[in-house]
C-alpha cells in the first residue's frame, strides 16, 4: 500500500437519542437512534497511477459522508418463560444505518455508501451460567450486511465485501 501524506484529520459531529429500561437481574431493553457528520473521512481506493494493469491501494480523503441509523438492544433472562431456565440469559442487538458519501467533487463517482459502512448489524447470543456449579458457556451469532471494502476509480468498479456470519460458542 501507498502511504498519502495529504491525508487531513477526520472530524465528526455525532448525536444520539437513546431511551433504556433497565429491570431485576441485569436484564434490559434500549432502542437509539443515531446521526453522524463526518467531515474528510478517509477511504481505502484503488491507485492505479503507476500504469495499466497496475493496482494497490490508497488512503484518501472524501469531502463528507454521513450516517443515519437506529440500534435496538435487549439482555433477557429465560426464567420469564421457564423457571428451569433461571442460568439462561438470551441478549442481542439490531442495527440499521443509511450511508451516503458526498462525492460532488470526485469525478466520474457514483453515489455511495461510506467505505466499511454496512448496512445492517446483527449480534445475538445465548449465555448460560450456573455459579452453584461453576459452569458457563456462550454461544453467539453474527452478521454483517454488504459493504464497501475497496473504493473503486476510473476503470475500477467498487469491490463490495460480502455478508459475513460467525458463529462462536466459548
Amino acid at each position: 500500500m501507498d502511504g498519502n501524506p495529504d491525508l487531513k484529520r477526520t472530524t465528526i459531529l455525532n448525536a444520539d437519542l437513546r431511551y433504556e429500561t433497565y429491570r431485576k437481574g441485569s436484564q434490559y431493553f434500549a432502542v437509539s437512534v443515531f446521526y453522524k457528520k463526518f467531515d474528510n473521512p478517509i477511504e481505502q481506493f484503488y491507485n492505479n497511477a503507476q500504469g495499466a494493469g497496475t493496482r494497490n491501494f490508497q488512503w484518501r480523503n472524501v469531502p463528507s459522508a454521513v450516517d443515519l441509523g437506529a440500534e435496538l438492544e435487549y439482555r433477557l433472562r429465560l426464567t420469564r418463560i421457564a423457571p428451569a431456565l433461571r442460568d439462561v440469559t438470551f441478549f442481542g442487538n439490531l442495527s440499521y444505518i443509511y450511508s451516503d458519501v458526498d462525492i460532488s467533487t470526485l469525478a466520474g463517482a457514483r453515489e455511495r455508501p461510506l467505505f466499511g459502512q454496512s448496512p445492517y448489524l446483527v449480534n445475538g447470543g445465548l449465555n448460560y451460567d450456573n455459579r452453584t456449579h461453576g459452569f458457563g458457556a456462550t454461544a453467539l451469532v453474527n452478521r454483517i450486511g454488504r459493504r464497501i471494502w475497496v473504493v473503486g476509480q476510473d476503470q475500477y468498479l467498487h469491490t463490495w465485501e460480502n455478508p459475513a456470519r460467525c458463529w462462536i460458542c466459548s
